[in-house]
């Protein structure tokens, strides 16, 4: 599994994006940092505390059907929302109303 246990902050980490794609579960703290792309399908999120931290590591470490469940949706909301077809979607939009023309 990996880990981001940020205590504070508002900006995405961009390892984040990364570990969705990783086939690996994650598990981060319930902040707006990791909350504007991760959510508890994707995710396991657990409350900025040492303590919560270490149940949301055991619930996984205690359920091979949950971590698998958790990497493989995390990796189809990484390819839906964050893949390449996604960037060149988002990009045309940009380009076409920017210009009136897409890629």
């Amino acid at each position: 599994m990996l880990l981001s246990p940020r205590m504070s902050g508002t900006n995405t980490p961009l390892k984040i994006y990364s570990y969705l794609k990783s086939g690996k579960p994650v598990v981060a703290t319930r902040l707006w940092t990791h909350t504007q792309v991760l959510d508890d399908r994707i995710a396991v999120l657990t409350e900025p505390d040492a303590h919560s931290f270490a149940q949301g590591i055991l619930s996984l470490l205690a359920s091979p059907e949950k971590r698998r469940r958790i990497a493989d949706e995390a990796g189809r909301t990484a390819s839906l929302k964050y893949g390449y077809g996604a960037y060149c979607e988002k990009l045309s939009g940009v380009l076409s109303a920017a210009t009136g023309k897409g890629c």
